[in-house]
């Protein structure tokens, strides 16, 4: 049964989708086309403009961290005229691909393009481990660590599946809801049915680059949920990351959102800025996620420890029930707290007056100082009705060391944990 107008729409009300081998052949098309125009777009920007932003017709709209998201310019009309000339100019010739999906969703919106750039810590492989999601738990996940401002989401289909030498590349059918806090008296909530593509390439010059990129597309089985008082919007977003040094990454991002309706741009174009800006957050969400990685490495080798051991009464290890979280499963409570009056990182005394009281690293299970831990907000849980967010403290060798781990690696080893004949 539909929801009614009065229900609030969820991801469990929605159909599956029966995609046909016509369905797949043409959201392959859709993909290879919206990457072709990805590249054409960056490689303009880096390789043409030296990636240097063309104010004549891009607006600075935020700025922060010295990443930088423009909208294009009102006067559109001459940016128009180059896309109408290309498009006609492709009709007869297809070796070019001046003008693509995103470009033709454009040209029917009377919202701007958005374009983002900016530089972030960590390499391509972080980023792409940190957008990287191919079910709804996964994509739960990343919603909650990149704060994308979605209020349900699921993975509908997939087209194409990682392999051992592409870890990272995938095409699938994914929905989102959107929601407009502080808006919602104006606005009604919008959702977005999308291809969802990302994996590695190279430009024309042999330089590797990792993509992401989402476009919205139809489908029979899924139309617009009007009887939910939901308007479908679109969408169309590309973010591309290249390695700059061994330390720092170079984003792009050029995006069109269009929520359809009644609202106005003056109302989109700063809630897309402030997604775009979010874009460097890919990195933060690698790093947690391998962080719990490690976690859970941790929490097998204990259950086995526990199932082979019988600890001492007698042992220098405190108890495992000593100040646990009753909040958080069994499996991630520290079973071998490993009690020292020296913190185990810097070896200064812990308790003393010059120095902070004793914590446990979550995954090394040793003590340590306050100076010489942090506190990380992890998703340990995530389904399609449930997603537990809680904090954890880990020592800064173990942070260090879950940060500078391949995340190719960790890749590669989940999705053999998740797929058994991976």
């Amino acid at each position: 049964m539909a929801p009614s107008s009065l229900m609030p729409m969820s991801a469990k009300y929605l159909p599956r989708l029966h995609i046909t081998p016509a369905d797949e052949h043409e959201l392959k098309n859709l993909a290879d086309e919206s990457l072709r125009e990805t590249m054409h777009l960056y490689e303009e920007y880096l390789y043409v403009n030296r990636r240097q932003v063309d104010k004549a017709r891009w607006k600075l709209v935020k700025e922060y961290e010295g990443t930088q998201v423009f909208k294009e310019r009102e006067d559109r009309s001459a940016v128009d005229a180059a896309a109408a000339e290309s498009l006609s100019s492709t009709r007869n010739k297809r070796h070019t691909m001046e003008i693509g999906p995103k470009a033709a969703m454009a040209a029917n919106s009377h919202m701007p393009l958005m374009l983002m750039s900016g530089t972030a810590q960590g390499t391509i492989d972080d980023a792409l481990y940190g957008v990287y999601s191919d079910d709804t738990s996964t994509m739960r996940t990343r919603g909650a660590y990149g704060k994308d401002m979605m209020e349900d989401l699921a993975m509908l289909a997939s087209i194409e599946t990682p392999t051992l030498h592409d870890p990272f590349d995938h095409l699938n059918v994914a929905w989102m809801l959107r929601d407009f806090p502080g808006l919602n008296a104006i606005a009604r909530k919008r959702d977005f049915l999308l291809i969802d593509k990302m994996g590695t390439t190279t430009t024309s010059r042999g330089e590797r680059v990792g993509y992401y990129i989402v476009h919205s597309i139809q489908h029979r089985d899924l139309p617009e949920l009007k009887q939910a008082g939901i308007i479908r919007g679109l969408l169309s977003y590309c973010l591309v990351f290249r390695q700059l040094d061994g330390e720092r990454i170079e984003l792009f991002n050029q995006t069109l959102v269009d929520p359809g309706g009644s609202l106005m741009a003056f109302v989109v174009v700063p809630e897309t800025a402030k997604t775009l800006l979010a874009n460097g957050n890919v990195i933060h969400t690698a790093h947690k996620k391998k962080l719990f990685y490690f976690m859970r490495k941790q929490a097998r080798l204990n259950a086995l420890t526990a199932s082979h051991v019988n600890p001492s009464p007698h042992s220098n290890s405190s108890s495992s029930s000593e100040n646990s979280d009753a909040s958080v499963p069994a499996r991630y409570q520290i079973t071998r707290r490993l009690v020292s009056d020296h913190c185990a990182s810097c070896e200064k005394k812990i308790g003393s007056i010059f120095s902070s009281s004793g914590v446990f690293c979550q995954i090394c299970q040793r003590m340590v100082c306050g100076r010489c831990s942090v506190k990380k907000s992890i998703v340990i849980e995530a389904t399609e009705r449930k997603l537990v967010l809680k904090p954890f403290v880990f020592c800064i060798l173990c942070t260090l060391k879950a940060k500078n781990f391949p995340a190719a690696q960790i890749q590669i080893e989940e999705l053999r944990e998740r797929r058994p004949l991976f």
